[in-house]
């Protein structure tokens, strides 16, 4: 068997008891991903879909042996979706190649509802990335799939930090304007009225008076 048939298999095998195989199947998962993003994000999709219902609660404790053929407890405070939604999550999102799954990632309402709708996680790290990238690129479609999936979520509250951290990668992030002093602004996004007024529509959402005044300083910040 090749490598990504080797991972299938263990995917599989690890998927049967997801509690006690979290770290491996985000490992897992993640190597998958170096090989094939759309293949990677089935298997996430599908682990997801399997255990939906299971995504918020704390696995029980239990034994293992170590390394030095000692019996060891195993005990968790983290809800299985931390391990399998936020740590691959980041993974996906914030390496060097995640313009490449954001074609399969973005347009995948289904993976985006149970990410980023109905998972109470107070913060996405990932997603920053994925957000000023579709933004810089003219991507607006994707870029408003993500976002109409953030909102949803009931118990998101984080709205000036999710748009102070885009507008830091929409300024400093990209290659093309780096020089001897630094990261320096991106004027012809400044110029982008698209950019402008899809980021301005957005940040209107936000619910909270108190994130909505300081999400508008950040766009400000960026586009006046």
């Amino acid at each position: 068997m090749n490598k990504i048939d080797i991972l299938l298999n263990n995917f599989s095998i690890l998927a049967k008891n997801p509690y006690k195989n979290a770290e491996g199947l985000t490992t897992t998962i993640k190597q998958i991903f170096e090989i094939n993003f759309k293949v990677g994000i089935n298997c996430w999709q599908n682990l997801l879909e399997a255990n939906e219902d299971r995504l918020f609660s704390v696995p029980e404790d239990y034994t293992y042996i170590d390394d030095y053929g000692h019996e060891m407890l195993h005990c968790s405070s983290r809800p299985l979706g931390d391990d399998i939604i936020h740590d691959i999550e980041y993974e996906l999102l914030s390496n060097d190649s995640f313009p490449k799954a954001l074609e399969f990632f973005a347009n995948n309402s289904r993976l985006l509802e149970i990410v980023y709708s109905n998972y109470p996680i107070s913060t996405f790290f990932g997603v920053y990335y994925a957000l000023a990238y579709l933004i810089k690129h003219g991507r607006f479609n994707e870029a408003n799939n993500v976002l109409t999936a953030i909102y949803r979520n009931k118990t998101f509250n984080r709205f000036n930090e999710l748009w102070r951290k885009i507008i830091e990668e929409l300024r400093y992030t990209d290659s093309d304007h780096y020089n001897s002093g630094g990261w320096v602004d991106d004027d012809n996004l400044k110029k982008s009225p698209q950019a402008s007024e899809f980021c301005y529509n957005w940040v209107e959402r936000i619910p909270n008076e108190e994130d909505h005044a300081a999400a508008l300083s950040e766009i400000l910040r960026m586009f006046e």
